[in-house]
């Protein structure tokens, strides 16, 4: 079983707000993801659209380095999901994730780290998390000094992430699915000293085997 990304969508801020339609028929397996990521202090993300309540599931705050990532499910249809409270240079990115098995997709793990001042190169790191094989993982980062590299050193998958979005050389959002159970860790660094923030989060099909029905199976070795 695996989740998939069935439509990625993304936007640029504009006074603050940004918004992209939802063209996918929702059914209410589905989950919508959306990555935030700032690039200044003002504002707070408040992520709004058909009708749900939208969970920050991994983030980090820091003086200009806010990155979020946030879900909602039970959505059906089509229709626009907004973000306020981003700013100039800001940007999201929406998903529409999808089970293979038709199962409700799932918040699974994130988490988040940031640094207010490091040396050129250095690297941040989240903590670590397991990750199960299907899940589909996102790594959302910025600096606000010098170039972005994204993953970098110690981030887990250290390969195989797409990139979906990248402002600016600076604020970047990232994907990869897993064929097996992984540890989920975020690296971001820059080539000048900065500040900045990572953060990444796991969504996974909820399926549950069930265990088979009680009663006649076939004929076995005696034991009696």
């Amino acid at each position: 079983m695996t989740v998939n990304i069935i439509e990625t969508l993304g936007a640029s801020e504009s006074g603050g707000t940004a918004a992209v339609t939802i063209t996918t028929s929702l059914v209410s397996t589905d989950r919508v993801v959306v990555a935030c990521v700032k690039s200044t202090t003002s504002g707070t993300v408040v992520v709004s659209g058909f009708s749900a309540t939208w969970t920050n599931n991994a983030f980090h705050t820091l003086s200009g380095a806010d990155v979020n990532i946030l879900s909602a499910s039970g959505m059906t249809g089509t229709g626009t999901v907004t973000v306020n409270g981003l700013n100039t240079g800001g940007d999201m990115v929406v998903y529409v994730l999808r089970s293979s098995v038709g199962n409700a997709v799932v918040y699974s793990v994130g988490s988040g780290n940031g640094t207010a001042s490091t040396a050129a190169s250095t690297v941040v790191t989240t903590s670590s998390n397991s990750a199960l094989a299907g899940s589909m993982l996102f790594m959302a980062g910025t600096v606000t000094a010098g170039n972005i590299t994204m993953p970098a050193t110690g981030a887990s998958p250290s390969s195989g992430w797409t990139q979906d979005r990248l402002t600016a050389s600076r604020r970047k959002v990232m994907h990869v699915s897993t064929s097996s159970n992984v540890s989920l860790v975020g690296a971001v660094t820059s080539d000048a000293t900065w500040p900045g923030a990572v953060v990444v989060a796991a969504y996974y099909d909820n399926d549950v085997p069930t265990p088979p029905a009680a009663g006649f199976t076939g004929w076995g070795v005696p034991i009696f």
